[in-house]
């Protein structure tokens, strides 16, 4: 008698280990669920129980089996829809991290992608969002992997912010919670890219090039290069497990990092690239939604946009939240993101 399969929602929930607290959505809006998700609430998210899948986002545990980049369809220079190649200098950084192999989801129906890196064991989830965040960021990585200094110019300088590309986990405030990534096959278009097939939405499909992605992937710590021991070289961390064998754990050593806020705007509509700087600033307050959000799209152009910004993002807000500490998150978003 063969062993008995591990059923699929109890597989999601063991391998992504969702945190406490979840996001539903619920006649369009979206509200937060607290408590820990559990394998009956997942299955009928999941479209196991005999109904549709149904929106689901999960904020990572204490330790993470995945790392997720949040890629926007609208605004970032990483979409596919920028052109040839916009995608593969961000997985060529991703690999120099020792993230190799990713399974592409379309969030969805919007054309968004999340690129979900499986990792073969649980990792500390701050540490690892920490280094990720700033193997990303840096403008040059010795790397641990190979010995080789990887140098990035402009415009490799990736930038993360909302609404071009987000890193999941993220690194948070001490006493604040994770920010929840969408779950993969929960529904409104959301499926796993497959070569030769396109977009699958059965969730049975995800385990299996799970586990393949895994072996492939690890997460190599993030320490800056001004933290090497004086006088010192290149060098990896040794460590000896309970049998007495030596264990090498790669260090990726990174150049300080500066924040740039010089951003242009992506097209939304493929082939057309990047949307030049508006000729001057709007000053008037926004009447409906969809002002709103062409205020958000245009973002900062000069001074004295502050509270039209505040209140474009607060009424962007509330067309998708009806609670609010996610009205507040949203609005945060929305404000990094301009």
């Amino acid at each position: 008698m063969g062993i008995e399969r591990e059923r699929l929602e109890e597989w999601f929930l063991r391998v992504l280990n969702p945190g406490y607290g979840y996001v539903i959505e619920n006649c369009g809006r979206k509200s937060t669920r607290f408590g820990m998700l559990t394998a009956s609430r997942l299955e009928e998210h999941l479209g196991l129980a005999g109904g549709q899948p149904q929106y689901l986002a999960i904020r990572p545990n204490t330790k993470t089996s995945w790392i997720v980049l949040d890629i926007d369809q609208h605004r970032s220079p990483h979409h596919p829809d920028r052109g040839e190649g916009a995608l593969e200098m961000l997985v060529d950084r991703c690999r120099v991290i020792g993230l190799n192999r990713s399974l592409q989801i379309r969030s969805s129906f919007s054309g968004g992608i999340h690129l979900w890196f499986p990792l073969p064991e649980p990792v500390d989830t701050f540490q690892a969002a920490v280094s990720v965040k700033k193997a990303l960021l840096t403008s040059g990585i010795e790397s641990g992997l190979d010995a080789e200094f990887y140098s990035y110019q402009e415009p490799s300088i990736i930038e993360l912010s909302g609404g071009v590309l987000e890193v999941f986990p993220n690194d948070k405030l001490f006493g604040s919670n994770y920010k929840a990534i969408r779950m993969p096959f929960t529904g409104q278009g959301n499926g796993l890219f497959v070569q030769g097939f396109g977009v699958v939405d059965e969730p049975e499909v995800f385990r299996a090039h799970w586990e393949e992605a895994a072996q492939f992937n690890q997460v190599v710590q993030s320490k800056l290069i001004s933290e090497r021991e004086q006088d010192c070289g290149p060098y990896n961390w040794v460590e000896e497990d309970d049998n007495g064998l030596l264990k090498f754990i790669p260090l990726n050593w990174i150049a300080p990092f500066s924040r740039r806020c010089d951003r242009r705007l992506v097209s939304a509509v493929k082939g057309e690239g990047l949307l030049e700087w508006p000729p001057e600033q709007s000053i008037v307050s926004p009447k409906s939604v969809e002002d709103a959000k062409y205020l958000l799209q245009v973002g900062w152009t000069g001074r004295g946009q502050t509270q039209l910004l505040q209140l474009a993002a607060l009424m962007v807000a509330r067309t998708e939240y009806a609670e609010a500490d996610l009205i507040a998150d949203e609005v945060y978003r929305l404000l990094v993101a301009c």
